[in-house]
């Protein structure tokens, strides 16, 4: 299939602004030469058929510029639009069964979870608001399909984030800025057994309805109670992304 060059796209562009600027000199300077003569000297004067084709000619000759001059940046308006009515379209099917308490997402779906970026993850959360001493807090992006941000407790010594589905699961996800938190796991109604989160060593507490997650992280100590299986939580756990605190 052949196109037009951009020296193709250029040579008619000149033609049309060459035509369009000797229309516009010829009319210009017809209007001199009637404007110099007296009304009575002009006997044969032009009918009204001839200058509503001649008024047409210069309307389409006007009309072809402007959509040479803009075709580019039509193309691109219209590009753009698309993508958006394409990312409005995917946030209003996907967004659905997380919409609460999650703005703006742009979501991927696997059959059995919610994949989401972590600028979006964030939504929900204060962060221009972090107490003095945090400069950064933890966000999860990954989440089981249909959970969704309840609530978010930003304290000075800790930031508790609560999830919740529509089948009554929850995930809260508490952590601190500092390693030397003492974490208590009651291991008397529930059994703990050793594991790592990222190559960091972890501890869970399972007791068959709950199950508890604790490690530590560059400085940061982390406790995840959910009542999800212990795989899905270690998968929530291991997406815990850091994000800064925004400058104001």
């Amino acid at each position: 299939m052949s196109g037009k060059g951009p020296s193709s796209f250029d040579d008619e562009l000149f033609d049309l602004m060459l035509r369009h600027a000797v229309i516009e000199s010829a009319q210009a300077q017809a209007q001199q030469v009637m404007d110099a003569a007296p009304a009575a000297e002009d006997p044969f004067p032009p009918s009204e058929r001839y200058l509503r084709r001649i008024e047409r000619a210069h309307r389409r000759q006007k009309r072809a510029l402007f959509v040479q001059l803009h075709r580019r940046a039509l193309k691109t308006a219209a590009s753009v639009l698309l993508v958006l009515f394409g990312l409005a379209a995917t946030s209003f099917v996907t967004v659905s069964a997380v919409r609460a308490g999650f703005l703006n997402f742009l979501l991927g779906e696997a059959s059995d979870h919610t994949k989401v970026m972590l600028s979006d993850a964030a939504e929900g959360y204060d962060l221009a608001n972090l107490p003095e001493g945090w400069d950064a807090i933890y966000i999860p992006t990954y989440l089981p399909e249909g959970f969704q941000l309840d609530k978010v407790t930003i304290g000075k010594e800790a930031v508790i984030a609560q999830y919740i589905d529509g089948k009554n699961r929850y995930i809260t996800i508490t952590q601190w800025n500092r390693p030397d938190v003492s974490i208590f796991l009651d291991n008397e109604h529930g059994q703990l057994q050793p594991h790592t989160v990222n190559d960091n060593a972890a501890l869970i507490r399972s007791d068959g309805t709950d199950t508890s997650i604790a490690w530590t992280k560059d400085d940061y100590s982390f406790l995840v109670m959910s009542s999800l299986s212990q795989n899905d939580l270690l998968n929530t756990c291991e997406s815990l992304k850091k994000y800064e605190k925004e400058l104001s």
